[in-house]
């Protein structure tokens, strides 16, 4: 017997969302629990008071980026939640989701960003950014939306139910949601916010001066949700709090939400439109004076450095002033939490001290940019710098090892390379990224085994998995049972290829060819559960895959367009269990 019911189940009981197995846990519970059941009734009174409320609250100030909420048929009213203003300070995260973009955006590819033409689409994990001056649209599957602002980093998810359908790294975004019994999360490292159904507004807040620096950096400071009409669960590590419309509530790093007095969100609003006045004017004001000094003198040109091979005293000294060993602690526990959470198919939990290490980092490497002569949007770009790769890869080798390397060590480990760049093209699709990584994951291991210590191989082989590091990729995967496989994959390619029912009798013959073949070869790796032949396994399988789908590819009749999305591929390692 359940305890008590927390807020977000007794919410969804309340509106009619909750799933056949809550329902009869909850109503079991409610028969013997009077406290919940009165909990209960209160939020079901709530009900027609939101159908109301839509027709009549417009959402307060913010500039015009707070719209008022969608009016919409009364069925959906009843299903509605809430809309909600989300404020966080983080930066860095069914059929395989697609989300069809109306905008300038770009994705990242390794340390690359590439500008994707519209209407681009988005896949399950991929890392993008909105490009230009102009907002940006994302369409997801069930006809949610977000409207993402100029400038804004995030991680597409996509889904409903158990995962983010977005994770905001920087940035706004208006969100309306689709009604559904499934539930829609926007997760942040410092907490979740869980609505049911309308339009909300996520924006950042920082709590330094510089803005720009601080949204550069990612300093992780604060989550706030004000409720404008409806009820949202906010919930951090340390606590949740149920709010109604016009309440607030603000989460700092590590802390619960704090819900703020009617007066407090006021003066908070009036802030944030005084500052953002103050910030127009200034800027105003530059450009005025700006246009009234003499045009400059143009300095005598410098010799353009090579930043890929620059190696000089000034910039190595720069190198040695950075913390290598407690960044590259911070970047591998982060690396290992995005695998495991794959694996076990959760969101991935971000502690704030592994957060704060990571921007430490990440200010650094911006540092070392800078001196590069690199554009802040490309500091990434700094790592493709000889001596910055070898500064990284010496002291990521160290943490994986537990231990301080001999030189004679590190002249070994630097000759096998193991975390060369080089690999697969964008170009040639997301499977072929992950085949790649996870030979680059195997190369670690065994390469490295003849060159540490026992006890340091042991402290490295404990960290590496065959899909360490993928993680950071948007690497996702699709298991199925071996007795529905076959199914599963000609759905799973019907749906993510958007393919016609004119395509499935071909689909079929080409996915019951590709199962079997793909049931023989993990029958051969199931005696023998080490990490390499686990990696020898999944690289495999990986090839099968590519091969399956180009063959999908070859034997029906597309048009160029769709020849293209599927020679892409699904975008998810096929796995049997």
């Amino acid at each position: 017997m359940m305890r008590h019911l927390d807020d977000e189940l007794a919410t969804y009981y309340a509106y009619g969302l909750a799933e056949d197995q809550e329902r009869r846990d909850v109503e079991s519970h409610l028969r013997e629990c009077p406290e919940c059941a009165a909990k209960v009734r209160t939020f079901q009174e709530e009900r027609p008071q939101l159908a109301q409320a839509l027709d009549r609250i417009a959402a307060p100030g913010l500039e015009a980026r707070i719209l008022r909420p969608r009016r919409l048929p009364r069925g959906l009213l009843l299903a509605a939640a809430a809309a909600v203003v989300i404020a966080i300070g983080v930066r860095l995260l069914a059929p395989s989701p697609r989300g069809l973009v109306r905008g300038e955006i770009a994705v990242r590819h390794g340390d690359r960003w590439e500008p994707q033409r519209a209407p681009a689409t988005l896949l399950e994990g991929q890392i993008f950014r909105v490009e230009g001056s102009q907002t940006a649209e994302i369409v997801l599957d069930d006809a949610s939306r977000a409207t993402l602002a100029p400038g804004t980093s995030a991680t597409f998810g996509g889904r409903r139910g158990e995962r983010a359908a977005l994770e905001l790294h920087a940035g706004q975004g208006r969100f309306v949601v689709t009604p559904s019994k499934e539930r829609f999360f926007v997760v942040t490292p410092v907490g979740t916010v869980t609505v049911l159904g309308t339009e909300f507004l996520v924006d950042v807040w920082e709590g330094e001066k510089d803005m720009n620096k601080a949204l550069a950096i990612g300093a992780p400071i604060a989550v706030g949700v004000a409720v404008i009409v409806g009820t949202v669960v906010f919930r951090t590590p340390q606590g949740e709090a149920r709010l109604e419309g016009g309440k607030t509530a603000v989460a700092r790093t590590g802390g619960a939400p704090q819900v703020l007095s009617a007066r407090e969100t006021e003066r908070l609003r009036r802030e944030v439109e005084s500052l953002r006045e103050q910030l127009a004017a200034q800027t105003a004001r530059a450009e005025t004076a700006e246009a009234k000094l003499p045009a400059p003198v143009k300095p005598e040109s410098k010799q353009p450095i090579d930043w890929k091979t620059e190696r000089g005293p000034e910039f190595e000294a720069k190198l040695r002033a950075v913390a290598w060993d407690k960044g590259c602690g911070a970047f591998i526990q982060y690396a290992c939490e995005l695998d495991q959470a794959v694996r076990e198919g959760r969101p991935p939990n971000l502690s704030p001290e592994n957060l704060a290490g990571l921007s430490q980092f990440n200010q650094k490497a911006m540092e070392l940019a800078d001196a590069l002569g690199l554009d802040t949007k490309d500091w990434m770009n700094v790592y493709q710098n000889e001596l910055v790769q070898q500064y990284f890869a010496d002291a990521f080798l160290k943490v994986l090892a537990g231990q301080p390397l001999t030189e004679a060590q590190l002249a070994k480990l630097r000759q096998i390379d193991p975390l060369s760049s080089e690999g697969a093209s964008p170009d040639d699709g997301r499977l072929a990224q992950f085949r790649n990584g996870i030979q680059k994951n195997l190369a670690l291991l065994t390469k490295t085994r003849e060159v540490l210590q026992p006890e340091q191989y042991e402290h490295l082989a404990n960290l590496v998995t065959p899909t360490f590091r993928l993680g950071i990729q948007g690497y996702a995967e699709k298991t199925f049972p071996a007795d529905t496989a076959h199914q599963g994959v000609v759905t799973h390619w019907m749906e993510t290829f958007k393919l016609s029912k004119e395509h499935a009798a071909t689909v079929d013959i080409v996915a019951a060819e590709y199962v079997e073949r793909l049931a023989q070869v993990t029958a051969r790796y199931e005696k023998d559960p080490t990490k390499e032949r686990e990696a020898e396994l999944r690289i495999k399988l990986l090839d099968l895959q590519i091969e399956a789908e180009k063959k999908l590819a070859d034997s029906l009749p597309l048009d160029d367009e769709q020849k293209t999305r599927v020679l892409r591929g699904s975008g998810a390692a096929i796995l049997l269990k």
